[in-house]
């Protein structure tokens, strides 16, 4: 690819690459507190759990801070073909949950984070909380 003045003025094919990339997923949803009737405000909402699906496991990252008791580790089973053990991480406080969020990302290293609405919603909130 030639680019120059930040115009890309040529694509050439590479064939030298055989294959695609084995790509690592990574699929994340926080859930948030908020007013009655009211849509979450990151200003003085907080994160109440997050959750995560990477390379077939799943994870909930839940703020004891807010939620106040523990959640042990369970199955979850919405069709037969996605049946999994959600492994259940406790964190003490909002500041814990984000931290062990960002660690699980550093572990795994995925090549794609996708979240259902994380460019509108969920990457500000998390931006704006931390």
């Amino acid at each position: 690819m030639d680019i120059k003045n930040g115009v890309i003025e040529k694509i050439a094919v590479r064939e030298d690459i055989l294959s695609r990339p084995e790509l690592k997923i990574l699929a994340f949803d926080i859930e948030t507190s908020k007013d009655p009737l009211k849509f979450p405000d990151a200003e003085k909402d907080v994160v109440m759990m997050i959750s995560l699906m990477f390379d077939g496991m799943a994870y909930l990252i839940v703020n004891l801070g807010f939620c106040g008791q523990a959640v042990s580790s369970f199955s979850y089973t919405p069709k037969a073909e996605f049946a999994c053990e959600v492994i259940v991480f406790n964190e003490e406080s909002e500041k814990a949950t984000l931290e062990k969020f960002f660690k699980l990302i550093q572990v795994y290293k995925p090549s794609v984070i996708t979240s259902f609405n994380g460019d509108k919603f969920d990457i500000p909130f998390i931006v704006t909380r931390c």
